[in-house]
């Protein structure tokens, strides 16, 4: 593995996803959106943290138990962030509070003020190509993600304007 996400790290969250690893969840989502949120990170001018970023990428929907709308899944890894961190990972009191409430609310459509949460969420938006949507620009935090929906989505799904 490479950086924060340890390969003792990757395999316990792999290992207790309760859903098919390969699904629209699973681990080529979670590779992708930390892949989004570097390429988020080289367009913008200050930098976000992103080890904060890689870890929201890798466990933000890791205890999902559908599919589908699942409304805990976020609160529910947020707690797994917390109980793992010292042991599979240290971030800190801090960014440890910063990576539980991106991981917390991602779910949800709002703006937020602080540029590591703006990016993760961002980051995840900018997947979801993979279902089918294009995102929507007005939920997109930076500007940067908004240049980049034609890097993320498939082509058939959006034209470049």
């Amino acid at each position: 593995m490479c950086g924060i996400i340890s390969e003792k790290l990757s395999n316990y969250l792999i290992e207790q996803f309760k859903l098919d690893i390969n699904g629209i969840h699973g681990v080529t989502h979670w590779r992708r959106v930390r892949r989004n949120a570097h390429w988020i990170a080289e367009e913008l001018r200050e930098s976000p943290d992103l080890e904060v970023c890689d870890l929201f990428a890798y466990i933000h929907d890791s205890c999902r138990q559908t599919e589908v709308a699942d409304a805990g899944h976020g609160d529910r890894a947020a707690n797994l962030a917390f109980d793992l961190h010292g042991s599979y990972f240290d971030i800190g009191q801090d960014r440890l509070a910063l990576l539980t409430e991106a991981i917390t609310i991602h779910h949800e459509q709002i703006q937020h003020p602080d540029l590591t949460i703006k990016v993760c969420l961002d980051a995840d938006r900018l997947d979801l190509g993979r279902i089918g949507v294009t995102p929507d620009r007005r939920f997109l935090n930076t500007t940067a993600a908004r240049a980049l929906i034609w890097k993320c989505v498939p082509k058939l799904m959006y034209k470049r304007a």
